[in-house]
């Protein structure tokens, strides 16, 4: 259902108004949660780390509930990368 609805929000059958407003957030309310920059919010956004994030025009929508995705520059990501 959820995917039918991003689908439909992308093929300009919905508009931003008929989302729900409490499943997503813009890159800049996620930025303030996660305590990092608005541009690593759309770094991970245009890498596609976020799940189900959807671009329309200039503005990212992103689910509430989604985590941060792990920094892949911090040592601890690349010792885990190489152990496996």
């Amino acid at each position: 259902m959820r995917d039918l609805l991003i689908e439909n929000f992308l093929n300009k059958k919905y508009t931003i108004n008929m989302l729900s407003i409490d499943d997503y957030s813009t890159a800049k309310e996620m930025a303030e949660h996660w305590g990092v920059t608005v541009r690593m919010v759309i770094h991970y956004c245009d890498r596609n780390l976020i799940p189900d994030a959807v671009k329309k025009g200039n503005l990212w929508l992103i689910p509430t509930k989604t985590e941060k995705p792990e920094d892949r520059r911090l040592k601890a990501f690349k010792k885990q990368r190489t152990d496996e």
